[in-house]
């Protein structure tokens, strides 16, 4: 009898231990995904971009027969104000929006063989634009809680404010006008223009810096559009 005590005494103890560790292990295992998954909140942010635009032209027809791909480039300087908004508190899903402002500038020298063709050896265009981003995304965490993987897609509108472009022959003359009036230039840029977008920003703590790559849907003049890559710095609060 109290051999068998003694036995079912071990085996309780044993039962006990076993729980308690089990008990520990799975609170352990609960944290430690807590801490790796966190929660999903609204959030407020400033970006600055630095963006290189391709404006895909039509080509030029050249007298010789040869065709000229006409595919100028330009440099950009974005800043937004962003706002996120979590979508499902437990899971890493948001929406962002916001509104920005963007300077663009190309200056573009003109090859000779162009030039005469054309009468126009450079050119040079100022763009001040007002953008509105709306993007979904998803926040991946990472087992260091100050970094996080935030890749996105989704879609831009945007109105062109004003627009200058100067243009220069080969004795150096210069000659401007207003693109989007029709009475200086014809036919006119188009003001409104969307686009969609897709990128990924890398975040640690409250800083943000990625890549996007977006395309305009609609033309900005004469069946031209513009592909514009970007490298984003930004800070959320």
């Amino acid at each position: 009898m109290k051999k068998t005590l003694s036995i079912c005494l071990l085996i309780a103890g044993f039962a006990l231990n076993a729980t308690a560790q089990y008990v520990d292990g799975t609170a352990a295992t609960k944290a430690s995904q807590e801490s790796f998954t966190q929660t999903m909140e609204d959030w407020d942010g400033v970006r600055i971009a630095i963006e290189s635009n391709a404006y895909h032209m039509p080509d030029i027809e050249l007298p010789d027969g040869k065709t000229y791909e006409n595919i100028p480039a330009s440099t950009s300087i974005a800043v937004s104000y962003l706002h996120g908004f979590a979508l499902n508190k437990k899971k890493p899903i948001f929406l962002e929006t916001g509104f920005g402002i963007k300077w663009g500038m190309y200056d573009v020298d003109i090859e000779k063989k162009i030039s005469i063709y054309t009468g126009v050896a450079r050119e040079k265009l100022n763009l001040f634009t007002f953008e509105i981003p709306v993007n979904i995304g998803y926040r991946f965490d990472t087992k260091n809680p100050d970094w996080k993987i935030i890749p996105y897609t989704g879609l831009y509108l945007r109105m062109h404010i004003t627009g200058k472009l100067e243009a220069y022959d080969n004795s150096d003359y210069k000659d401007e006008a207003n693109i989007f009036d029709s009475d200086e230039f014809y036919p006119t840029f188009e003001r409104f223009q969307c686009g969609w977008q897709l990128g990924c920003d890398f975040q640690y703590r409250q800083f943000v810096f990625g890549l996007s790559y977006g395309i305009d849907l609609n033309k900005i003049w004469i069946d031209t559009r513009a592909f514009t890559s970007s490298l984003n710095f930004g800070y959320r609060f």
